[in-house]
């Protein structure tokens, strides 16, 4: 059985009272330690109860706190995304340790926003943490990828945010849905509502530095926060590694056009319990667990990626292109809205446009590994932004993305595009191949000014990192 005490006062240094839930075991010889979990999305929705499953934790011998973050549903203060949560986390955790059957010590869990701020929590009474599908610094991946405005994310995370917003505002649940209803398929349009509303956006704060305590990444290969979750394992000696083929909002086998089997189900993993396992009692020695797609099988490191050296697939070619019917957004690193599916997709309708140039090699002799980083080194003439993907093409011809980045154009003739990262092996027969473009739209925004041709000239190449 669990006990839960809503709506209790967390008070905050400057006088601000933040409110939480809190669940607790009803019986057990206790103390507890205490979970905290600070979320904007309100700490009653059913999304995020289902994800942070506190009846479950408390079962295993915790209290579970789950708090409003300043400015959200029950919390008072003012909204500002991201700049209040170091000192309101500090404050939150001095309080979870202090609570009545609390041992003392605070753990933190939960994914995307929740995760964030538990980046930026330093406070030293938090013993471990379980970090999932969040940023590391906003410019790479939140507000803006490559000189890139990620307008498609942003708009569709304000529009989600935007209810209890305009509600605290003054404006009836009726005026709400009629300011934002008709704008869901159009973020340009949705943004320039969002903006006269004075709806607040997350701005391109400074990265926090990961935090010094036992950590657990938790990463999707298909997640619009991939390279961040990525980043803050790397800049932590204290970190494990789970890496799955899922994306911001499917944990499941299915995601895309790609069924990756049931041992990469996060249902079947028990992917929650081991959390709990963690955050009762992180390893003393951290390890790396990534699910290799392309031959869909677990392997463990002591880190990752292991060792590479460079394979380098050279690219080049020209490609014109008319700014008024700019690229469609077509899987991928995605968090938009329903009508642009995450993941891996057949990309027939992308690579059939003249504005797409498609450079695919020769099929495999053998399998050829790649975990790490992807780049591009790309010479071009032409004002246009670069992107640059990399595909899968099987031995029937469809070809799956893997990943991709974009590179803003300024003028300059090299361009080095950061296509994040991959833990995947081609197989023998397939081929791989490269998509260069110019844009990705919803995902990214266009430049007005662009003009074309695009000439990709010889000497630009796509580095994989090969382990082998």
């Amino acid at each position: 059985m669990t006990v839960v005490a809503y709506d209790v006062g967390v008070p905050m240094a400057d006088g601000v009272l933040l409110r939480a839930d809190v669940y607790r075991p009803s019986s057990g010889p206790g103390p507890f330690p205490v979970l905290l979990v600070r979320t904007p999305y309100g700490k009653q929705d059913p999304t995020i109860l289902g994800v942070l499953d506190p009846l479950r934790a408390t079962r295993a011998g915790f209290i579970v706190a789950i708090q409003d973050v300043r400015g959200r549903f029950a919390s008072s203060g003012s909204w500002s995304p991201v700049i209040n949560e170091r000192s309101d986390g500090r404050d939150s955790a001095r309080w979870a340790a202090g609570l009545p059957g609390s041992n003392g010590r605070v753990g933190t869990y939960g994914p995307s926003y929740l995760g964030q701020v538990q980046v930026a929590n330093d406070s030293p009474l938090v013993a471990a943490s379980v970090i999932s599908y969040t940023w590391s610094n906003p410019a790479d991946g939140l507000v803006a990828r490559g000189g890139a405005a990620e307008v498609g994310l942003v708009t569709n995370w304000s529009l989600r945010l935007a209810l209890d917003y305009l509600r605290r505002s003054g404006l009836s649940d009726a005026e709400v849905v009629r300011a934002l209803d008709h704008f869901d398929a159009d973020p340009l349009s949705a943004a320039k509502v969002l903006a006269a509303l004075e709806m607040p956006v997350v701005a391109a704060v400074p990265p926090f530095g990961p935090p010094q305590r036992p950590l657990l990444i938790i990463a999707g290969w298909y997640d619009v926060f991939l390279q961040g979750s990525l980043d803050i394992y790397h800049r932590s000696d204290t970190a494990s590694l789970i890496v799955g083929p899922w994306s911001h909002n499917n944990h499941t086998a299915q995601v895309g056009n790609r069924n990756a089997g049931l041992k990469a189900d996060e249902g079947r993993l028990d992917l929650f319990g081991r959390q709990l396992d963690f955050l009762r009692d992180p390893p003393r020695r951290p390890e790396a667990q990534v699910f290799l797609t392309g031959v869909d099988e677990w392997r463990t490191y002591e880190k990752w990626p292991p060792p590479s050296r460079p394979h380098l697939f050279p690219v080049a070619g020209a490609f014109g292109f008319g700014p008024g019917d700019p690229v469609p957004t077509h899987g991928g690193n995605l968090l938009i809205s329903p009508g642009f599916p995450p993941g891996p997709l057949d990309q027939a309708r992308v690579e059939s446009r003249p504005d797409v140039l498609v450079i695919t090699g020769e099929p495999l002799t053998s399998d050829l590994e790649v975990q790490g980083r992807v780049t591009a080194s790309i010479r071009a003439t032409g004002s246009a932004d670069l992107v640059v993907r990399l595909c899968d093409v099987d031995p029937d011809g469809v070809s799956l993305n893997l990943t991709d980045g974009i590179f803003r154009a300024n003028g300059e003739a090299q361009r080095e595009v950061d296509l994040w990262s991959i833990g995947h092996v081609f197989r023998a027969g397939h081929r791989i191949r490269v998509q260069i473009t110019w844009s990705s739209f919803p995902r990214w925004d266009i430049v007005a000014h662009a003009k074309g041709p695009i000439t990709i000239h010889p000497g630009s190449a796509v580095t994989l990192p090969n382990i082998g």
